[in-house]
């Protein structure tokens, strides 16, 4: 979908998809809006990850090196539902709220 990058699984490679996880790229809503007007129409999501690992305060005494890439792109990640118990219908409702978040 058009201002969402889903994961990308090289042609070699097979995904675990034990979270389902987009970037919000370009698209009418900020991660946060899109989080919340996920969860007003019943699709549980959340923002994933909220600092590179490094800036977890369990490691605040470690010598490590900043990650420009990281730090751009975590604000931006957002996670979809994904689990044994996400249906056909379910995926139905999530697409049909994800394509509804579109509008202005």
């Amino acid at each position: 979908m058009k201002g969402l990058v889903p994961p990308a699984v090289p042609d070699d490679r097979t995904h675990a998809f034990y979270q389902y996880i987009v970037r919000v790229e370009k698209f009418p809503r900020s991660r946060d809006d899109l989080v919340k007007f996920l969860t007003d129409h019943g699709v549980g999501s959340r923002p994933s990850y909220p600092m590179p690992v490094y800036a977890q305060k369990a490691l605040a005494d470690q010598k490590h090196r900043r990650c420009a890439v990281a730090e751009r792109v975590i604000p931006k990640l957002i996670e979809l539902p994904v689990h044994p118990l996400v249906s056909d219908s379910d995926r139905e409702i999530i697409a049909k709220a994800v394509l509804a978040a579109r509008a202005p």
